[in-house]
């Protein structure tokens, strides 16, 4: 009987924390959007005719080679920007946005603590300034699955998608005007 007073409360505690932090990981983030001269370049080039902002949510890819100029690409490839969260931001509670163009491909790096808050608040930024509801496209996670599922339930990451899925609709009370988030092979 005492191992059962024991560990309630403990067991209480921890299922506190971990609502807490699940909570917490699903509230819009009120960081500041900062982006460089690059990144407003890239983001006012990215609207396509048709006013459609389309964004590629991409992991960082390391390169070992320094950039060299690629062949010039098509605008029809130039449609879309690729989204990349590359890591924690120099300064605390700021969101850093740089721009570049990698191969003729525009990509905008973004420098944040939280990914899935990051790319909302990227999101909802580009609408803001670019007038134009953005429409970001996620991979489905290929390995995984029960581990990542459990950890999305827990602790409220893992599922890049979901997440900020879960942010936008937070932030963004009118669906007409939040950002859409599809999630494809």
């Amino acid at each position: 009987m005492s191992i059962l007073t024991v560990t309630a409360p403990a067991a209480g505690a921890a299922l506190a924390v971990l609502l807490a932090v699940r909570a917490r990981a699903f509230t819009p983030t009120g960081d500041p959007v900062e982006f460089d001269p690059a990144a407003r370049a890239v983001a006012a080039s990215a609207t396509a005719a048709d006013s459609l902002l389309r964004v590629i949510a991409a992991a960082p890819v390391a390169r070992h080679q320094p950039q060299t100029p690629g062949p010039a690409r098509s605008a029809a490839s130039r449609e879309a920007l690729f989204l990349e969260v590359v890591g924690p931001p120099s300064r605390p509670g700021v969101i850093e946005v740089t721009g570049r163009d990698d191969h003729g491909f525009p990509v905008l790096a973004v420098r944040a603590a939280a990914p899935g808050k990051a790319i909302a608040a990227v999101l909802l930024h580009l609408r803001d300034v670019n007038g134009t509801v953005p429409r970001v496209d996620f991979a489905w996670p290929v390995a995984g699955h029960r581990r990542g599922l459990i950890r999305f339930l827990l602790l409220g990451s893992g599922h890049l998608a979901a997440v900020t899925v879960a942010v936008l609709r937070s932030a963004e009370p009118d669906p007409a005007r939040r950002p859409r988030v599809h999630v494809g092979p």
